[in-house]
């Protein structure tokens, strides 16, 4: 019979050791949780979530990048609505100009020529802005400023010469056709850019050759100021009229890649929420659990305490 309790014992005692150090090791853990505040240190503490959490933390990257591709577009963006709509003001001024100037001896007693040339400088200036070591309006081209009023002599070029080499005919224009385009979205794609080639229908060429025609008139002035006062304020393709679409236009732009930014921002929010679900831990509830793990591991200890005691002679009491 001594034998038998002795086995029992001894079978008990083991039994209740194993389970006192399982419970130790989950109060281990729910310390190291409560402290750090994850449910694991690894994926294999979380590993029937880890390939949605995988996916989760993939997305979450993805976000960041377009969401730092947005930005700089955005300060390019800016940048050109606010060098658009300088020109915009110059081109405005100029015309009130060319009317108070208008002809004959009022004209003559008047420096229009050399304000012409101001603004020209001023217009080709800003032309040539820059934004991170790129020209805002040179395509793809960093080489090279895109506006240049000189020819590679450094003699001024004319407005029109009859030659391909003349203001007129867009010589001044040294950057590339490429238009910039930056990916603000896995299937999403926006072309911002805009250049200072003549080809196209910003106004640029259109400011810069009225103010080149006043500038460096190749016929009488008189009736340069009039022409360039037709390609300042031309209803349909005036300079003024066509600066003012080129800034909406960039406007537009601004729109479509500012409310992908906030549909991106929803998204990194959901994908943080999930992120947050998979690896972090209730506090609350791992400190309750942590106390309920501690009072049965008391009540363990006392009961082991209990059995240690136990001899024949007080079984037989």
């Amino acid at each position: 019979t001594v034998a038998m309790i002795r086995i029992g014992s001894f079978a008990a005692q083991n039994l209740t050791l194993s389970q006192n150090m399982e419970t130790q090791a989950r109060m281990q853990e729910h310390r190291i949780q409560i402290s750090t505040g994850k449910k694991a240190q690894a994926y294999d503490g979380i590993s029937a979530d880890t390939r949605r959490l995988e996916g989760l933390e993939t997305k979450h990257q993805q976000i960041s990048s377009f969401t730092k591709s947005i930005k700089r577009t955005d300060q390019r963006m800016a940048e050109m609505e606010n060098v658009v709509s300088q020109l915009q003001d110059i081109a405005s001024d100029f015309r009130s100009k060319l009317l108070q100037a208008g002809s004959g001896e009022n004209l003559a007693a008047t420096n229009i020529q050399g304000e012409a040339e101001t603004l020209l400088q001023e217009a080709a200036s800003l032309l040539n802005s820059e934004f991170e070591g790129r020209f805002l309006f040179g395509g793809s081209r960093t080489d090279q400023a895109p506006v240049v009023l000189q020819d590679n002599a450094g003699n001024d070029l004319q407005f029109d010469d009859g030659t391909p080499d003349d203001i007129e005919s867009g010589a001044y224009y040294r950057g590339n056709d490429q238009v910039l385009s930056a990916r603000v979205d896995t299937d999403l794609s926006v072309d911002y850019g805009v250049t200072a080639d003549s080809a196209n229908e910003s106004g640029f060429h259109d400011l810069i050759s009225a103010l080149a025609r006043v500038a460096r008139p190749n016929v009488a002035l008189e009736q340069e100021v009039e022409n360039a006062t037709d390609n300042l304020s031309d209803p349909n393709n005036g300079a003024i009229k066509r600066l003012a679409d080129t800034r909406a236009d960039i406007g537009s732009t601004r729109d479509v890649v500012e409310r992908t930014k906030q549909r991106l921002e929803d998204t990194r929010l959901n994908v943080e929420e999930g992120i947050t679900d998979i690896e972090n831990v209730d506090v609350a509830r791992a400190m309750t659990e942590l106390s309920g793990h501690q009072t049965t591991l008391q009540a363990s200890y006392a009961v082991t305490a209990r059995v240690s005691n136990l001899s024949l002679l007080n079984f037989l009491r």
